[in-house]
């Protein structure tokens, strides 16, 4: 059966095993936040996976409080500034958002993914479109002084990103 069938790919892990699904954004995050809750402090949860059914627009965002729509509206814009469209209301605010939120407190430029991010994104929409069951729809966060990944170090506070990469499919 052809990949661009309106069928949903099942997600299997490599054990076989089925991914699990979640209805929307929200659901899958309370069960990261579940999957936490109550760790020790040396102890973590890795390479947790998904699949989201509702993509909606309406579904789309999830606000904490560690990131209320404020910060998802300046992390958005500073990170994704070209390759999607910012609303008027939030350039207008980018100056207060950002004293607010790209503090040392909040971790600096951790939360800065921009570089080459428009041309990352488009080459993942593109991938899709091109190769709809395709592995190569892959976001790389990139590292923001410019430096190749072999000569940035784990003691780099500005390099040490939350997040490295984040995998598309449809």
């Amino acid at each position: 059966e052809s990949m661009t069938s309106a069928q949903p790919m099942r997600a299997v892990d490599c054990a076989g095993q089925s991914t699990p699904r979640f209805a929307t954004p929200r659901a899958m995050l309370e069960a990261m936040e579940a999957a936490t809750c109550g760790l020790a402090a040396d102890a973590c949860v890795r390479n947790f996976v998904g699949v989201i059914d509702s993509m909606e627009l309406d579904h789309l965002v999830c606000e904490t409080e560690l990131f209320p729509a404020d910060a998802l509206d300046f992390y958005t814009h500073l990170n994704l500034g070209g390759a999607v469209p910012t609303p008027p209301d939030v350039l207008a605010r980018m100056d207060v958002l950002r004293g607010k939120y790209y503090a040392f407190t909040r971790g600096g430029s951790q939360g800065d993914y921009r570089a080459g991010m428009a041309a990352k994104v488009d080459d993942v929409v593109d991938c899709l479109r091109s190769h709809p069951g395709s592995k190569r729809a892959l976001l790389c966060v990139p590292y923001s002084s410019g430096r190749q990944s072999h000569e940035v170090q784990h003691s780099d506070t500005d390099e040490a990103k939350c997040l490295r990469e984040i995998h598309f499919f449809i």
